[in-house]
């Protein structure tokens, strides 16, 4: 049986779930999630660091980003 194709990749760095990082890892998810935002969801980011919304949110917010409104025009 095939196995199914791997979504394609970002270029996100991923963590374990619930793994506290270390300065030099939450330097790179910084760097990383300031590069794609608002290229991508809050919520695909968070999906694809394995990391949880609302870090991502929160490192948006503590890095000064404005937040792009919900919904449509």
């Amino acid at each position: 049986m095939p196995q199914p194709a791997e979504k394609p990749r970002t270029g996100l760095p991923r963590f374990p779930k619930g793994k506290q990082l270390t300065e030099e890892e939450a330097a790179e998810l910084t760097e990383a999630v300031l590069a794609v935002y608002p290229l991508m969801t809050i919520r695909a980011i968070a999906t694809e660091t394995n990391r949880a919304y609302g870090s991502i949110y929160n490192l948006l917010k503590a890095n000064g980003v404005t937040m792009e409104p919900h919904g449509g025009s």
